[in-house]
């Protein structure tokens, strides 16, 4: 299902920090695909992490207005964090 800043499509707040854990069935992978990603480049930051939480490998780390190619789990579990310092805008 579908991941979206609060607010979407208006631009998520100042100071920002949201985290989202996907779990699918095991042996199953997750591919996270986008339709639009923008932030403030720089400044606000979407981590992408193989695994259940932010010890786990990072797959990408996501920042400005991006054309992002599909993202791919190694396991089951993906774990993303936002963190907005800058100027809101939205993903």
């Amino acid at each position: 299902g579908p991941v979206t800043s609060l607010n979407y499509p208006s631009n998520y707040g100042n100071n920002e920090d949201c985290e989202w854990s996907i779990t699918v069935p095991e042996g199953s992978i997750i591919r996270l695909t986008f339709d639009s990603f923008n932030t403030v480049s720089g400044f606000d930051f979407l981590w992408i992490l193989d695994g259940p939480d932010e010890s786990a490998r990072v797959l990408a780390v996501l920042t400005g207005d991006e054309s992002v190619s599909p993202i791919t789990s190694t396991s089951n579990v993906m774990f993303l964090r936002f963190e907005a310092q800058g100027r809101a805008k939205g993903f």
